[in-house]
């Protein structure tokens, strides 16, 4: 895991995410309200169920985390992690994280908008400072509370909105439940998209034609993946635990497959983590970066892994989303979202294959970025390149300050090597 770069873009992302966080939140509790109203208590049920439990699991990780803090640097008072965990504990981890950050970057935002590269926060903690050590957690800990709320609420609530239209589809359809399927997407979306950035290539200096394209490939793929489970399970109901468990096992293969193929110095002991807490999540997106935890961080998977990991993923996911769609259009060519909805899964099966192609090309871009020299990618700015393209650039350290070299230092040490 590399270091983490704020740049102002990231003071209206995160505003913009918590915006969205909290629309989400809002149009559920209302399409429950309106469940209630008329008397569909099975699905008011279901409805507040999908909206408390993932609030109590983010309660309980925000004051892990909060906990963990306290152990990790030993400068953290007590004082501050109650006060933290008391923010979190509200139930709304996902949105304070990532308000808090939007403060950060408000406070900070003149000299983000100064500095092309932004602010550095050094993952090392034996660099960065007690502050410097929590805006890093806390980084982290809005992606990760993102990722638990959007598995565990969002997507089975757009699944159950969804199925709730479509098999009533010649009753009343009320507006509260439209605009909640709509933001229930756009944040699957945003989070897909927003974890790639930010977890799989936050190593790689990514443009912004980069960002979109991931954007508009992940809307296609997680349109036709939400549409095949809604009509699948409005033909054929429990059979999509056959074809979630299908997918699952195939995760859990790869993950031992990884794990064997590492020598036994570099296998980690995190298997049993990867195949309880991680697998889940590849029902709906790929994450290379859950496979890194079976190895040990001095040892990261080759190329060639990576590539065949992706392939394998993207392979099974568009196998089943075209069979769970062409299962639907055989067994219900007469109703109105059959054609539809295999055209949709064709289509955002395309734009799975060219995201393979596009993440293939990024792997091997970030191969030739680590096998640059290490000089050449120093965090502090030894490398006269560096100082001499980014001269503004801060490093967020709040520990006492280091001397550091000088451009007229590091020639000097530069020419005497050339030298010898």
């Amino acid at each position: 895991m590399a270091d983490v770069r704020l740049k102002w873009p990231d003071t209206f992302i995160f505003l913009f995410s918590a915006l969205l966080l909290l629309a989400d939140m809002a149009t559920d509790i209302l399409t429950a309200v309106l469940y209630k109203t008329r008397d569909q208590n099975l699905w008011f049920i279901i409805c507040v169920t999908l909206i408390a439990f993932p609030s109590f699991i983010t309660c309980c990780w925000s004051c892990v985390a909060s906990n963990f803090r306290q152990t990790y640097s030993e400068n953290v008072s007590s004082a501050l992690v109650v006060l933290d965990g008391c923010f979190f504990s509200c139930c709304l981890g996902p949105v304070t994280s990532n308000l808090k950050l939007f403060a950060f970057c408000v406070g900070k935002f003149k000299e983000l908008w100064k500095n092309v590269q932004g602010i550095i926060v050094p993952e090392d903690d034996e660099v960065t400072s007690f502050l410097g050590v929590l805006l890093f957690s806390l980084y982290n800990d809005a992606m990760n509370l993102r990722v638990i709320q959007g598995f565990l609420e969002t997507a089975p609530q757009l699944i159950l909105q969804s199925y709730v239209i479509i098999s009533s589809w010649a009753s009343e359809i009320h507006i509260v439940q439209v605009v909640s399927i709509i933001i229930s997407f756009i944040n699957i979306v945003w989070l897909v998209t927003s974890y790639d950035i930010s977890k799989e290539y936050r190593d790689l200096e990514l443009k912004w034609q980069h960002k979109a394209s991931m954007l508009l490939l992940n809307f296609g793929i997680q349109a036709s993946r939400f549409l095949a489970i809604t009509v699948f399970v409005v033909s054929f109901r429990w059979w999509l635990l056959a074809v979630i468990g299908f997918h699952w096992l195939t995760v859990i293969f790869m993950g031992c497959f990884v794990w064997s193929r590492s020598e036994r110095t570099s296998r980690s002991s995190h298997l049993d983590v990867f195949i309880v807490l991680h697998v889940p999540l590849f029902t709906f997106m790929r994450s290379l970066n859950k496979f890194h935890i079976i190895r040990a961080s001095d040892s990261p998977m080759p190329l060639s892994m990576e590539i065949f990991i992706s392939c394998v993923w993207n392979l099974v996911f568009a196998c089943e989303n075209l069979l769970m769609a062409f299962l639907v259009y055989l067994k219900l060519q007469t109703n109105w979202y059959a054609l539809p909805g295999l055209i949709v899964v064709v289509l955002g099966t395309f734009c799975g294959a060219l995201s393979l192609v596009f993440d293939i090309s990024l792997y091997r871009w970030r191969q030739k970025e680590h096998e640059l020299p290490t000089v050449g990618r120093a965090r502090v700015g030894t490398c006269e390149t560096w100082i001499e393209n980014r001269p503004e650039e801060i490093n967020l350290d709040f520990s006492p300050a280091q001397p550091q070299e000088t451009i007229s230092d590091y020639r000097e040490t530069t020419q005497s090597t050339h030298n010898v």
